[in-house]
């Protein structure tokens, strides 16, 4: 085990703890032998693969970073499934079984993000109003548990309910079987500019209900003046040019497609339509601004559209940054346990990925201040929060936040984790020497790369 400078960032560069060392191991074996030693020594495992949350949640404040880049392998592809690890990019993942002509039914828009990481999220795109949440393309997973056993789980094992989605509480995903399904040809899309948030929704709503369109998000895109156009993003999968146009649909649902731009693309140039963007981004040194970013689940409600759109009409420029994007879109609900979802047969993703200015903490406090106020007022809603962001969580945020699967995580934790070596470093309030925490309902201090403690109203920079 070794000290990386990697291991005290991640994407967010808003928060910095420092581990005591990074392991990196090179098989699951490996992993299991990590942890049955961390737990031998008293000592928290993180595991980690992109780092690409934004709230700390893949570092470690003293105790072990497993990065699991190597453990990447695709291991065999079916004619409906694969086995692969978890440390894999799902870029890597479908290289691998595109030539196959095969692909996962859910994939999030940006592809360098580890198969491990979403599957320990819950994993959103375009397609989850149809096929759900990326967890519920799972088969079957291998998991190494807190006391550094590799075990094998699938539906119905509560192992299994409890690692999908469940942020690494209870197990770490090593390897994952995921369905696959027959990838299309080329991708017809179009994207719609819509009078306003409610309008978006409404369509969205009704091309969902339709049935025919295979992929639907939303996003807003800043009007030159201050303020914001919804964009309704669209896309059916063809295999030949007579296959299904969805301006057709929209036509025939009444949705205006006036302003509309059309593209066909390949599916793999679909997929990676975000490459050139983001190696821009990465140029020009704006990947590496803080990115203090918020994502909510939110029930289908007309107080969840007023919120949405009260949001939207409060947002500046500025709190969403040059670079940053705000979502939109339906989901489908999972059939997991895990992550918690709004009630009802769907949801709608609202996230607002910000871009906040290089070298400026009161900015970047101030953003993580609003992501508090919209948190509370989502949670109100009967909204829930999508754990990717940067969020403050105390050990009562953490029990309202599993809502009634708390006994259950505990119960698997105590069976699986009696040292609480895993998922500790979120704040739980279940780890070792956290039994003040637990009682006074306070967090843990954030330690950054400086040594110092800081609290949870003085979030700053993470020193690069």
């Amino acid at each position: 085990m070794t000290t990386d400078g990697f291991a005290h960032d991640d994407f967010g560069h808003v928060i910095s703890r420092r581990p005591a060392a990074v392991a990196t191991p090179g098989s699951i074996q490996e992993l299991a032998d990590l942890i049955a030693r961390a737990a031998r020594e008293g000592r928290v495992v993180v595991p980690r693969g992109e780092g690409h949350s934004t709230g700390g949640q893949a570092q470690s404040d003293g105790g072990v970073v497993a990065d699991l880049r190597r453990l990447d392998a695709v291991v065999e592809i079916g004619p409906d499934r694969v086995l692969v690890e978890a440390g894999a990019r799902w870029s890597h993942l479908l290289d691998a079984t595109l030539p196959h002509g095969l692909t996962p039914p859910v994939l999030t828009n940006f592809l360098e993000l580890s198969v491990g990481g979403t599957l320990a999220t819950g994993g959103i795109g375009g397609t989850a109003h149809r096929h759900g949440l990326q967890v519920d393309g799972v088969l079957a997973l291998d998991v190494v548990t807190g006391r550094g056993e590799v075990v094998r789980c699938g539906p119905g094992d509560r192992l299994f309910d409890d690692a999908l989605g469940g942020l690494g509480t209870c197990a770490v995903i090593a390897r994952a079987e995921l369905a696959l399904v027959p990838a299309p040809g080329t991708v017809r899309r179009l994207l719609v500019p819509c009078a306003d948030v409610p309008a978006l929704m409404a369509a969205q709503r009704a091309v969902v209900a339709d049935g025919r369109v295979d992929y639907v998000e939303g996003f807003l895109q800043g009007d030159g003046g201050g303020g914001w156009t919804p964009v309704l993003d669209v896309a059916t999968h063809r295999s030949g040019p007579r296959d299904l146009d969805p301006g057709t649909v929209l036509h025939e649902l009444g949705i205006g497609t006036g302003d509309a731009v059309a593209a066909d693309l390949g599916y793999r140039d679909f997929l990676r339509r975000m490459d050139a963007g983001v190696a821009e981004q990465v140029r020009t040194g704006a990947w590496g601004v803080p990115h203090p970013s918020i994502y909510l689940l939110l029930p289908d409600t007309a107080g969840a559209e007023r919120f949405v759109t009260d949001t939207v009409r409060g947002l500046t420029a500025g709190d969403v940054g040059p670079t940053g994007i705000v979502f939109v879109y339906p989901v489908r609900r999972t059939a997991r346990a895990l992550p918690p979802v709004p009630a009802g047969p769907s949801a709608f993703f609202f996230a607002i990925l910000r871009a906040a200015p290089r070298d400026d903490d009161a900015a970047v406090a101030a953003l993580v201040e609003d992501n508090v106020a919209l948190r509370r007022a989502a949670l109100g809603l009967g909204g829930v929060v999508y754990q990717a962001g940067t969020l403050p969580m105390t050990p009562q945020d953490w029990r309202d936040h599993f809502g009634d699967r708390w006994p259950d995580l505990l119960e698997t934790r105590a069976r699986h984790d009696p040292a609480a070596v895993l998922g500790s470093s979120l704040g739980l309030g279940i780890g070792p020497g956290t039994a003040a925490e637990e009682k006074n309902g306070t967090p843990r201090p954030v330690h950054h790369g400086n040594g110092q403690d800081v609290g949870e109203g003085e979030w700053t920079r993470a020193g690069t």
